[in-house]
């Protein structure tokens, strides 16, 4: 298996559950919330592979995804995740916290 991100919206244990594990044996990085982050160093993530975002931030994950990182008022610890290809189609959302377009 192979991994270069790991992309999270927020840091229900349920969502983030087996990531380190992912992270470690691939050597993707993980990008979330600041909550995301903390969990997985604790969890033995090495900090070079952790990206904490909260907003306003652009990430090319490859030259034909890029995503974009909106700040929600709401849950400023949290987010959700959208990510936009460059042919246009959208996958993903939520509603909690930073918002990845």
């Amino acid at each position: 298996m192979g991994a270069d991100w790991i992309v999270f919206g927020h840091s229900h244990f349920d969502h983030l559950w087996g990531a380190e594990r992912i992270a470690r044996r691939t050597g993707a990085t993980i990008i979330g919330s600041h909550e995301t982050v903390r969990l997985m160093e604790q969890e033995g993530v090495p900090l070079a592979q952790l990206l904490p975002v909260g907003g306003g931030e652009r990430i090319r994950l490859s030259p034909q995804v890029t995503v974009a990182v909106y700040p929600n008022r709401d849950r400023p610890s949290g987010g959700s995740v959208v990510h936009e290809r460059a042919a246009g189609d959208v996958y993903g959302g939520g509603s909690h916290g930073a918002s990845l377009i």
